[in-house]
């Protein structure tokens, strides 16, 4: 059974005209669909990297940066949508890579 976040993906997916199967692969494949601020679990150096939610917005210089300056905080579990909106806009823009 679907999770709320992958149905979410889904609908904000198909807003996009970006395929749903390809979004939620994508986010299974980066943060999951069960925690919407889910940090990632890579360690370089001793640190965790700072990616959060089902599209692991970067926080050091990514895509999570440039979410902060359009006023989404992707560690905030209030602004989960808004974070996958964004991760989506982009992708639909710029396609997967980032």
């Amino acid at each position: 059974m679907a999770t709320e976040i992958e149905r979410y993906i889904r609908a904000a997916a198909i807003q996009r005209g970006i395929d749903p199967d390809i979004a939620v692969r994508v986010a299974k494949s980066e943060g999951g669909v069960s925690d919407p601020v889910r940090q990632s679990e890579v360690f370089k150096n001793g640190v965790r990297e700072p990616s959060y939610g089902p599209f692991q917005l970067y926080m050091g210089g990514g895509l999570g940066n440039a979410a902060l300056k359009a006023g989404i905080d992707p560690r905030d579990p209030n602004q989960w949508q808004q974070g996958v909106n964004f991760a989506l806009d982009n992708a639909k823009k710029d396609g997967w890579g980032a």
